[in-house]
This record gives structure tokens, C-alpha cells and sequence, in this order.
């Protein structure tokens, strides 16, 4: 893989090509939630690859008018600003429910891929990691994009990610996860 450099559009562009070959490989299924969507969501591809697929994307911030124009192009696509850590109540809002009801499907609901892109310096990472597995369908995935220290510091959560290293080392012990991709950053291999 050639140099794409640290910064947001290179982890954006890794990302999305992670999530190409494991949409090409079937490991993506048909029910996707993408935790951190903003305004630009990295599962945006995946809507197209499959029509019988839906995807939810939460964010705490999302406050743009583009995100209508999903809805208009592809019904079952639904972003909603929330916060990820309430996400048993998100999947009860009505929006939520006829979404899942369009794809054909009824509680409970468990997700086949859950993309955390981007958030985990500003939530208590432990506790997303926690939600996300409690609601991943059996052989799901979770798919972490994650630059720690990287965005806007003032708003970081005293439990969020200080660095990849400390994510991942929590990911292996407490889940026994398996790290199928780890691309360390120049700041990250001193973690390791």
C-alpha cells in the first residue's frame, strides 16, 4: 500500500477501500450501523453495493441538509443524530423502527457490521466497544477507524482512546478480538 500520509482524507480513503474488499468478500452483510457518520459517512459506498442492505448512521453532531438527499436516493438509509452510547434507545425511536421494518427486519436487532469512524477519542471507548459487540449479530464485525489525539482535543472524553496502542491492547484481552488490519501511525509505533 503506497503512502497516503496520516491525515483525514488518507484514513478516509483506507477505510473505504478496507470496507470494499470486505463488502467484496460478503463480510459486511445486510444491516450496517455506522457509529460517527457526520456529514461525509465512510459506509456511503456500501449503500449502493447491495439493495437489500440498510444502513443506520448515528452522530452526535449530524446537522446537515444533505443527509435527506439519502433518504430521497436510497430508502433504507437513515442517519440521526444521537449519541452512540444511548444506542438501545436510538434503535426505539420511530425513524428507526420503519427503518429496520423496510429492510424486513424485527427485534431483535443485531447489526452484521458496526464502523466506528472517528469517535472513540470523545466517548468512553470502552463502553462503545461494549454496546457495539451487545449488538452485533453472530460472526458480525466491527470495523474501527481511529486516529487518537487527532480532532478537536477540547472536546475529548477523559475515557476516550490516548492512543491506538491502549485500543487495541483492550480490544485483544477484554474481547479476544481478532486485529484483521493494523495500519499504525508514525506516532503509534512507539506504542506498540
Amino acid at each position: 500500500m503506497k503512502n497516503e500520509g496520516y491525515g483525514p482524507a488518507g484514513k478516509d480513503r483506507r477505510i473505504m477501500r478496507k470496507l470494499a474488499e470486505l463488502d467484496k468478500e460478503g463480510k459486511i452483510g445486510d444491516l450496517v450501523c455506522d457509529f460517527g457518520s457526520s456529514f461525509a459517512p465512510v459506509s456511503y459506498p456500501l449503500v449502493f453495493h447491495k439493495r437489500e442492505r440498510a444502513v443506520l448512521g448515528i452522530d452526535i453532531g449530524l446537522d446537515v441538509p444533505s443527509i435527506d438527499w439519502y433518504k430521497t436516493v436510497y430508502s433504507r438509509v437513515l442517519f440521526v443524530q444521537g449519541d452512540v452510547e444511548e444506542l438501545n434507545h436510538i434503535m426505539r425511536k420511530p425513524e428507526v423502527l420503519d427503518l429496520f421494518s423496510r429492510a424486513g427486519k424485527s427485534p431483535p436487532i443485531r447489526f452484521t457490521t458496526i464502523i466506528c469512524s472517528d469517535l472513540l477519542n470523545y466517548v468512553d471507548y470502552k463502553n462503545v466497544i461494549r454496546i457495539s459487540r451487545a449488538n452485533l449479530a453472530r460472526g458480525g464485525r466491527i470495523v474501527i477507524s481511529n486516529m487518537a489525539e487527532a480532532g478537536e482535543s477540547e472536546l475529548f472524553e477523559p475515557k476516550g482512546v490516548k492512543r491506538n496502542s491502549q485500543l487495541l491492547a483492550f480490544l485483544e484481552r477484554c474481547f479476544a478480538f481478532e486485529i484483521e488490519d493494523h495500519i499504525p501511525a508514525f506516532r503509534d509505533v512507539a506504542d506498540s
